[in-house]
Protein backbone atom coordinates (compact mmCIF):
# COMPACT_ATOMS: atom_id res chain seq x y z
CA UNK A 1 0.00 0.00 0.00
CA UNK A 2 3.07 2.28 0.40
CA UNK A 3 3.34 2.54 -3.33
CA UNK A 4 -0.76 2.96 -3.96
CA UNK A 5 -2.91 6.06 -3.62
CA UNK A 6 -5.55 5.08 -1.48
CA UNK A 7 -8.02 6.87 -3.02
CA UNK A 8 -8.17 5.58 -7.20
CA UNK A 9 -5.76 2.76 -6.05
CA UNK A 10 -3.31 3.65 -8.73
CA UNK A 11 0.12 3.60 -8.12
CA UNK A 12 1.83 6.52 -6.60
CA UNK A 13 4.83 9.04 -7.21
CA UNK A 14 7.20 6.43 -5.09
CA UNK A 15 6.07 4.10 -7.34
CA UNK A 16 6.46 6.32 -10.54
CA UNK A 17 9.72 7.41 -9.51
CA UNK A 18 11.14 3.86 -9.13
CA UNK A 19 9.57 2.96 -12.36
CA UNK A 20 10.64 5.75 -14.25
CA UNK A 21 14.53 4.98 -12.79
CA UNK A 22 14.66 1.55 -13.89
CA UNK A 23 13.08 2.49 -17.52
CA UNK A 24 15.86 5.56 -17.50
CA UNK A 25 18.69 2.64 -16.81
CA UNK A 26 17.57 0.33 -19.33
CA UNK A 27 17.73 3.12 -22.12
CA UNK A 28 21.26 4.04 -21.04
CA UNK A 29 22.33 0.33 -21.70
CA UNK A 30 19.95 0.33 -24.68
CA UNK A 31 19.48 4.14 -26.54
CA UNK A 32 18.31 2.61 -29.41
CA UNK A 33 14.89 1.98 -27.23
CA UNK A 34 13.73 5.39 -26.09
CA UNK A 35 10.66 5.43 -23.66
CA UNK A 36 8.15 8.47 -22.84
CA UNK A 37 6.38 10.37 -19.74
CA UNK A 38 3.16 11.82 -19.98
CA UNK A 39 2.64 14.13 -17.07
CA UNK A 40 -1.34 15.38 -17.28
CA UNK A 41 -3.66 17.33 -15.21
CA UNK A 42 -7.05 18.43 -15.01
CA UNK A 43 -8.07 21.64 -16.65
CA UNK A 44 -10.14 23.68 -14.06
CA UNK A 45 -10.16 20.66 -11.38
CA UNK A 46 -10.28 23.25 -8.48
CA UNK A 47 -13.69 24.17 -9.84
CA UNK A 48 -15.42 20.90 -8.85
CA UNK A 49 -14.29 20.91 -5.54
CA UNK A 50 -15.35 24.21 -4.82
CA UNK A 51 -19.02 23.86 -6.24
CA UNK A 52 -19.45 20.54 -6.20
CA UNK A 53 -17.88 19.35 -2.91
CA UNK A 54 -14.44 17.25 -2.05
CA UNK A 55 -16.84 14.09 -2.40
CA UNK A 56 -17.64 15.01 -6.10
CA UNK A 57 -13.99 16.08 -6.81
CA UNK A 58 -12.93 12.85 -5.24
CA UNK A 59 -15.09 10.88 -7.40
CA UNK A 60 -14.24 12.55 -10.75
CA UNK A 61 -10.89 11.39 -9.77
CA UNK A 62 -11.87 7.86 -9.28
CA UNK A 63 -13.58 8.51 -12.75
CA UNK A 64 -10.44 9.91 -14.53
CA UNK A 65 -8.45 7.10 -13.30
CA UNK A 66 -10.25 4.16 -14.83
CA UNK A 67 -10.43 6.07 -18.32
CA UNK A 68 -6.45 6.56 -17.94
CA UNK A 69 -5.90 2.40 -17.27
CA UNK A 70 -8.29 2.33 -20.35
CA UNK A 71 -6.44 4.30 -22.97
CA UNK A 72 -2.52 2.92 -22.45
CA UNK A 73 -0.97 0.10 -24.07
CA UNK A 74 -0.92 -3.18 -21.66
CA UNK A 75 3.28 -2.05 -20.08
CA UNK A 76 2.64 0.98 -19.76
CA UNK A 77 1.77 2.67 -16.15
CA UNK A 78 -0.41 5.31 -14.80
CA UNK A 79 0.28 6.90 -11.56
CA UNK A 80 -1.45 9.56 -9.58
CA UNK A 81 1.31 11.86 -8.48
CA UNK A 82 -0.93 14.11 -6.27
CA UNK A 83 -4.10 16.22 -5.96
CA UNK A 84 -5.29 16.01 -9.95
CA UNK A 85 -1.65 15.40 -11.49
CA UNK A 86 -1.65 11.98 -13.04
CA UNK A 87 1.59 10.47 -14.50
CA UNK A 88 1.85 7.66 -17.87
CA UNK A 89 5.37 5.86 -18.22
CA UNK A 90 4.91 4.43 -22.21
CA UNK A 91 8.00 1.93 -21.73
CA UNK A 92 9.32 1.52 -25.16
CA UNK A 93 8.30 3.98 -27.94
CA UNK A 94 9.42 2.80 -31.03
CA UNK A 95 8.33 6.03 -33.15
CA UNK A 96 8.24 9.51 -31.51
CA UNK A 97 4.70 9.39 -32.84
CA UNK A 98 3.85 6.62 -30.42
CA UNK A 99 3.13 9.22 -27.43
CA UNK A 100 1.47 11.71 -29.14
CA UNK A 101 -1.07 8.92 -30.32
CA UNK A 102 -1.73 8.41 -26.35
CA UNK A 103 -1.68 11.67 -25.36
CA UNK A 104 -5.11 12.15 -27.94
CA UNK A 105 -6.56 8.81 -26.84
CA UNK A 106 -6.66 9.55 -23.32
CA UNK A 107 -7.68 13.15 -24.59
CA UNK A 108 -10.58 11.79 -26.38
CA UNK A 109 -11.33 9.58 -23.24
CA UNK A 110 -11.53 12.25 -20.82
CA UNK A 111 -13.40 14.39 -23.05
CA UNK A 112 -16.49 12.01 -23.03
CA UNK A 113 -19.32 13.41 -20.86
CA UNK A 114 -19.55 11.84 -17.15
CA UNK A 115 -22.08 12.22 -14.65
CA UNK A 116 -21.12 13.39 -10.91
CA UNK A 117 -24.16 13.91 -8.41
CA UNK A 118 -26.92 14.31 -11.84
CA UNK A 119 -25.13 16.60 -13.53
CA UNK A 120 -23.14 16.07 -16.96
CA UNK A 121 -19.87 16.99 -17.00
CA UNK A 122 -16.77 17.47 -19.41
CA UNK A 123 -13.56 17.20 -18.62
CA UNK A 124 -10.66 18.73 -20.25
CA UNK A 125 -7.04 17.86 -19.40
CA UNK A 126 -3.76 19.21 -20.75
CA UNK A 127 -0.82 17.32 -21.16
CA UNK A 128 3.03 17.44 -21.26
CA UNK A 129 5.30 14.60 -22.99
CA UNK A 130 9.07 14.16 -22.69
CA UNK A 131 10.84 11.48 -24.82
CA UNK A 132 14.21 10.08 -23.13
CA UNK A 133 17.25 11.57 -24.82
CA UNK A 134 21.26 10.66 -23.38
CA UNK A 135 20.86 13.98 -21.62
CA UNK A 136 18.27 12.86 -19.01
CA UNK A 137 20.53 11.35 -16.48
CA UNK A 138 18.03 11.17 -13.62
CA UNK A 139 14.34 10.95 -12.74
CA UNK A 140 13.54 15.07 -12.09
CA UNK A 141 15.41 15.73 -15.08
CA UNK A 142 12.84 13.94 -17.36
CA UNK A 143 10.03 15.53 -15.17
CA UNK A 144 11.14 18.19 -15.44
CA UNK A 145 11.00 18.65 -18.68
CA UNK A 146 7.63 16.69 -18.73
CA UNK A 147 6.18 19.51 -16.21
CA UNK A 148 7.70 22.50 -18.72
CA UNK A 149 6.04 20.68 -21.40
CA UNK A 150 2.75 20.44 -19.55
CA UNK A 151 2.83 24.32 -18.86
CA UNK A 152 3.46 25.12 -22.36
CA UNK A 153 0.41 23.42 -22.83
CA UNK A 154 -1.78 24.86 -20.57
CA UNK A 155 -0.42 28.33 -21.45
CA UNK A 156 -1.19 27.47 -25.37
CA UNK A 157 -5.23 26.89 -24.25
CA UNK A 158 -6.10 24.07 -22.20
CA UNK A 159 -6.89 20.72 -23.28
CA UNK A 160 -4.50 20.01 -25.78
CA UNK A 161 -0.79 17.79 -25.62
CA UNK A 162 2.65 19.52 -26.06
CA UNK A 163 5.73 17.56 -26.66
CA UNK A 164 8.76 18.71 -25.11
CA UNK A 165 11.40 20.54 -27.25
CA UNK A 166 14.98 22.40 -26.41
CA UNK A 167 12.82 25.84 -27.19
CA UNK A 168 11.23 25.20 -23.79
CA UNK A 169 14.43 25.27 -21.84
CA UNK A 170 15.31 28.16 -23.56
CA UNK A 171 12.28 29.88 -22.80
CA UNK A 172 12.56 28.58 -19.19
CA UNK A 173 15.77 30.75 -18.97
CA UNK A 174 13.91 33.57 -20.78
CA UNK A 175 11.13 34.05 -17.49
CA UNK A 176 13.54 36.43 -15.66
CA UNK A 177 14.33 38.51 -18.34
CA UNK A 178 10.56 38.61 -19.14
CA UNK A 179 9.53 39.32 -15.90
CA UNK A 180 11.77 42.24 -15.38
CA UNK A 181 10.36 43.74 -18.89
CA UNK A 182 6.59 43.01 -17.83
CA UNK A 183 7.76 45.37 -14.58
CA UNK A 184 9.13 47.79 -16.30
CA UNK A 185 6.23 47.95 -19.29
CA UNK A 186 3.66 48.57 -15.95
CA UNK A 187 5.37 51.64 -15.80
CA UNK A 188 5.70 52.85 -18.96
CA UNK A 189 2.16 51.72 -19.78
CA UNK A 190 2.89 49.56 -22.58
CA UNK A 191 -0.04 47.30 -21.93
CA UNK A 192 -2.89 48.26 -24.36
CA UNK A 193 -6.44 47.20 -24.99
CA UNK A 194 -7.01 46.52 -28.73
CA UNK A 195 -10.70 46.11 -29.44
CA UNK A 196 -12.42 43.66 -31.54
CA UNK A 197 -16.59 44.23 -32.83
CA UNK A 198 -19.34 42.44 -32.06
CA UNK A 199 -21.98 42.78 -34.33
CA UNK A 200 -25.49 42.27 -34.83
CA UNK A 201 -25.62 39.20 -37.37
CA UNK A 202 -29.01 40.15 -39.57
CA UNK A 203 -27.38 43.68 -40.82
CA UNK A 204 -23.80 43.06 -39.43
CA UNK A 205 -24.21 46.43 -37.53
CA UNK A 206 -21.27 47.35 -34.81
CA UNK A 207 -23.03 46.87 -31.33
CA UNK A 208 -19.77 47.02 -29.10
CA UNK A 209 -16.36 46.35 -29.00
CA UNK A 210 -14.49 43.98 -26.85
CA UNK A 211 -10.99 44.95 -25.38
CA UNK A 212 -8.52 42.70 -25.67
CA UNK A 213 -4.87 42.94 -23.67
CA UNK A 214 -1.64 43.65 -25.87
CA UNK A 215 1.67 44.55 -25.53
CA UNK A 216 3.73 47.16 -27.24
CA UNK A 217 6.79 45.73 -26.87
CA UNK A 218 9.64 48.54 -27.44
CA UNK A 219 12.00 45.41 -29.20
CA UNK A 220 9.42 42.67 -30.53
CA UNK A 221 6.50 44.95 -31.80
CA UNK A 222 3.08 43.91 -30.52
CA UNK A 223 3.04 40.35 -28.41
CA UNK A 224 -0.64 38.76 -27.81
CA UNK A 225 -1.63 37.60 -24.64
CA UNK A 226 -0.51 33.98 -25.06
CA UNK A 227 3.49 35.53 -25.32
CA UNK A 228 3.08 36.94 -21.63
CA UNK A 229 0.49 36.43 -19.89
CA UNK A 230 1.44 32.97 -18.64
CA UNK A 231 4.99 34.19 -17.20
CA UNK A 232 2.79 37.53 -15.37
CA UNK A 233 0.84 34.58 -13.64
CA UNK A 234 3.74 33.15 -12.11
CA UNK A 235 5.06 36.59 -11.14
CA UNK A 236 2.11 38.19 -9.55
CA UNK A 237 1.64 41.16 -12.35
CA UNK A 238 -1.59 40.10 -13.91
CA UNK A 239 -4.09 42.42 -11.30
CA UNK A 240 -1.49 45.07 -12.09
CA UNK A 241 -2.02 44.60 -16.14
CA UNK A 242 -5.79 44.06 -16.43
CA UNK A 243 -6.30 47.45 -14.43
CA UNK A 244 -4.21 49.33 -16.60
CA UNK A 245 -6.08 47.69 -19.48
CA UNK A 246 -9.85 48.37 -17.85
CA UNK A 247 -7.91 51.73 -17.50
CA UNK A 248 -7.65 52.33 -20.94
CA UNK A 249 -10.50 50.54 -22.29
CA UNK A 250 -12.68 53.23 -20.34
CA UNK A 251 -10.82 56.29 -21.32
CA UNK A 252 -10.85 54.88 -25.49
CA UNK A 253 -14.76 53.96 -24.35
CA UNK A 254 -15.92 57.26 -25.12
CA UNK A 255 -14.93 57.57 -28.20
CA UNK A 256 -15.65 54.09 -29.48
CA UNK A 257 -19.33 54.68 -27.91
CA UNK A 258 -20.20 57.60 -28.32
CA UNK A 259 -22.60 57.07 -31.06
CA UNK A 260 -24.00 54.03 -28.82
CA UNK A 261 -22.68 50.51 -28.09
CA UNK A 262 -20.68 49.16 -25.34
CA UNK A 263 -17.20 48.26 -25.03
CA UNK A 264 -16.82 44.89 -22.41
CA UNK A 265 -13.74 44.03 -20.46
CA UNK A 266 -12.61 40.61 -19.35
CA UNK A 267 -13.12 40.23 -15.51
CA UNK A 268 -11.27 37.38 -14.06
CA UNK A 269 -12.15 35.42 -10.73
CA UNK A 270 -9.65 36.71 -8.50
CA UNK A 271 -11.37 40.57 -8.99
CA UNK A 272 -14.18 38.87 -7.41
CA UNK A 273 -12.02 37.98 -4.17
CA UNK A 274 -12.98 41.45 -2.67
CA UNK A 275 -15.96 43.47 -2.31
CA UNK A 276 -15.08 46.65 -4.60
CA UNK A 277 -14.87 46.02 -7.97
CA UNK A 278 -18.24 47.58 -8.77
CA UNK A 279 -16.73 51.03 -7.06
CA UNK A 280 -13.22 50.37 -8.40
CA UNK A 281 -14.93 50.14 -12.36
CA UNK A 282 -17.28 52.63 -11.39
CA UNK A 283 -14.42 55.16 -10.33
CA UNK A 284 -12.56 54.33 -13.56
CA UNK A 285 -15.74 55.22 -15.14
CA UNK A 286 -16.38 58.29 -13.89
CA UNK A 287 -12.86 59.47 -14.31
CA UNK A 288 -13.17 58.78 -18.34
CA UNK A 289 -16.48 60.12 -18.07
CA UNK A 290 -17.76 57.03 -19.83
CA UNK A 291 -21.54 56.05 -18.76
CA UNK A 292 -21.72 53.26 -17.15
CA UNK A 293 -24.36 51.46 -19.13
CA UNK A 294 -21.36 51.32 -21.63
CA UNK A 295 -19.53 49.56 -20.38
CA UNK A 296 -19.62 45.49 -19.68
CA UNK A 297 -17.75 43.00 -18.15
CA UNK A 298 -17.06 39.33 -19.05
CA UNK A 299 -16.34 36.33 -16.65
CA UNK A 300 -15.78 32.71 -17.34
CA UNK A 301 -18.08 29.70 -16.06
CA UNK A 302 -15.21 29.04 -13.62
CA UNK A 303 -16.50 32.48 -12.14
CA UNK A 304 -19.56 31.74 -11.33
CA UNK A 305 -19.02 28.21 -9.50
CA UNK A 306 -15.76 29.54 -7.16
CA UNK A 307 -18.15 31.02 -4.65
CA UNK A 308 -21.62 31.15 -6.76
CA UNK A 309 -23.50 32.94 -3.75
CA UNK A 310 -20.70 36.03 -3.08
CA UNK A 311 -20.16 36.38 -7.39
CA UNK A 312 -23.75 36.76 -7.66
CA UNK A 313 -24.40 39.31 -4.88
CA UNK A 314 -21.44 41.30 -6.95
CA UNK A 315 -22.90 40.94 -9.78
CA UNK A 316 -26.41 42.19 -8.92
CA UNK A 317 -24.80 45.71 -7.51
CA UNK A 318 -22.69 45.63 -10.92
CA UNK A 319 -26.35 45.57 -12.51
CA UNK A 320 -27.71 48.17 -10.36
CA UNK A 321 -25.04 50.59 -11.40
CA UNK A 322 -25.93 49.78 -14.60
CA UNK A 323 -22.85 47.92 -15.68
CA UNK A 324 -24.24 44.28 -17.63
CA UNK A 325 -22.54 41.07 -17.31
CA UNK A 326 -21.80 38.67 -20.54
CA UNK A 327 -20.89 34.89 -19.60
CA UNK A 328 -17.79 34.12 -21.97
CA UNK A 329 -16.87 30.97 -23.36
CA UNK A 330 -20.19 29.03 -22.74
CA UNK A 331 -19.91 25.53 -23.38
CA UNK A 332 -16.58 24.74 -21.89
CA UNK A 333 -16.68 24.46 -18.39
CA UNK A 334 -18.82 22.74 -15.84
CA UNK A 335 -21.99 25.24 -15.67
CA UNK A 336 -24.66 23.44 -17.08
CA UNK A 337 -27.40 25.42 -18.75
CA UNK A 338 -29.66 24.82 -15.85
CA UNK A 339 -26.95 26.39 -13.95
CA UNK A 340 -27.52 30.00 -15.73
CA UNK A 341 -30.96 31.29 -14.61
CA UNK A 342 -28.91 31.68 -11.07
CA UNK A 343 -26.98 34.71 -12.28
CA UNK A 344 -28.12 37.91 -13.18
CA UNK A 345 -26.36 37.53 -16.88
CA UNK A 346 -27.18 40.01 -20.15
CA UNK A 347 -25.36 37.50 -22.63
CA UNK A 348 -24.38 34.22 -23.03
CA UNK A 349 -21.19 33.65 -25.52
CA UNK A 350 -21.00 30.90 -27.54
CA UNK A 351 -17.41 28.94 -27.31
CA UNK A 352 -15.71 29.22 -30.99
CA UNK A 353 -15.57 25.34 -30.34
CA UNK A 354 -18.99 24.95 -31.25
CA UNK A 355 -19.11 27.47 -33.79
CA UNK A 356 -16.10 25.94 -35.71
CA UNK A 357 -17.99 22.85 -37.34
CA UNK A 358 -20.48 24.61 -38.73
CA UNK A 359 -20.64 24.69 -42.56
CA UNK A 360 -18.78 21.73 -42.28
CA UNK A 361 -19.98 18.00 -43.12
CA UNK A 362 -20.79 17.09 -39.68
CA UNK A 363 -22.95 19.87 -38.01
CA UNK A 364 -25.20 17.63 -35.90
CA UNK A 365 -23.77 18.24 -32.69
CA UNK A 366 -23.06 22.01 -32.49
CA UNK A 367 -26.05 22.73 -34.02
CA UNK A 368 -28.14 20.91 -30.95
CA UNK A 369 -25.70 22.50 -28.00
CA UNK A 370 -26.49 25.89 -30.43
CA UNK A 371 -30.28 25.39 -30.31
CA UNK A 372 -30.17 24.71 -26.90
CA UNK A 373 -28.70 27.34 -25.48
CA UNK A 374 -30.55 29.63 -28.28
CA UNK A 375 -33.60 28.11 -27.01
CA UNK A 376 -32.17 29.04 -22.63
CA UNK A 377 -31.69 32.47 -23.30
CA UNK A 378 -34.94 33.21 -24.85
CA UNK A 379 -36.71 31.75 -21.70
CA UNK A 380 -34.62 33.78 -19.86
CA UNK A 381 -34.60 36.76 -21.91
CA UNK A 382 -30.71 36.85 -22.31
CA UNK A 383 -28.47 37.57 -25.78
CA UNK A 384 -26.49 35.32 -27.09
CA UNK A 385 -23.29 36.03 -29.17
CA UNK A 386 -21.57 33.11 -31.33
CA UNK A 387 -17.38 33.83 -30.68
CA UNK A 388 -14.77 32.68 -33.57
CA UNK A 389 -17.10 33.14 -36.40
CA UNK A 390 -14.57 33.13 -39.61
CA UNK A 391 -16.73 31.88 -42.77
CA UNK A 392 -19.78 33.37 -44.74
CA UNK A 393 -21.23 29.84 -44.15
CA UNK A 394 -20.71 30.04 -40.63
CA UNK A 395 -22.39 33.41 -40.28
CA UNK A 396 -25.16 31.89 -42.51
CA UNK A 397 -26.11 28.81 -40.02
CA UNK A 398 -26.06 30.99 -37.21
CA UNK A 399 -28.53 33.59 -39.05
CA UNK A 400 -30.72 30.62 -39.71
CA UNK A 401 -31.07 29.28 -36.24
CA UNK A 402 -31.90 32.56 -34.57
CA UNK A 403 -29.11 33.83 -33.09
CA UNK A 404 -28.51 37.41 -32.61
CA UNK A 405 -25.26 38.61 -32.62
CA UNK A 406 -21.64 37.69 -33.52
CA UNK A 407 -17.83 37.98 -32.98
CA UNK A 408 -14.85 36.73 -35.20
CA UNK A 409 -12.40 37.36 -38.28
CA UNK A 410 -14.76 37.64 -40.14
CA UNK A 411 -16.13 40.84 -39.19
CA UNK A 412 -12.95 42.19 -38.28
CA UNK A 413 -9.65 40.95 -35.97
CA UNK A 414 -8.72 43.22 -32.58
CA UNK A 415 -6.95 46.60 -33.32
CA UNK A 416 -6.45 49.56 -31.62
CA UNK A 417 -9.18 51.98 -30.71
CA UNK A 418 -7.48 54.66 -33.22
CA UNK A 419 -8.57 52.48 -35.78
CA UNK A 420 -11.93 51.85 -35.08
CA UNK A 421 -12.52 55.90 -35.08
CA UNK A 422 -11.62 55.47 -38.45
CA UNK A 423 -13.10 52.45 -40.04
CA UNK A 424 -16.48 52.11 -38.31
CA UNK A 425 -19.18 53.75 -36.39
CA UNK A 426 -21.40 51.85 -34.18
CA UNK A 427 -25.03 51.43 -34.56
CA UNK A 428 -27.07 52.82 -31.73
Amino acid sequence: QVMHDPLTGLPNRLYMRDRIERALARFHRHPDRPFALLYLDIDRFKIVNDSLGHLAGDELLKEVSQRLLRSVRHPDSVARLSGDEFAVLLEEVSQRSTASQVAQRILDALQEPMILQGRELRVFTSIGIAISEPRHQSTDALLQDADTALYSAKSAGRGRYVEFDDSMQRAERDVLGIEHQLRAALQAGQFEPYFQPLVRLADRSCIGYEALVRWNHPTRGVLEPSQFLPVAEECGLVDAIDWQIYHAACASGVELTREGGYITINVSPRHFQGNDLDSRLLGLAATAKLDPSRLRIEVTEGTLLGDPEAVTKQLQKLASASIATALDDFGTGYCSLGYVHRFPLRMLKIDRSFIEPLGGRDTRRSEAVIGAVLALASSLDIEVLAEGIETEAQHAALLAMGCGYGQGFLYGRPQPAAYWHKACAIAA
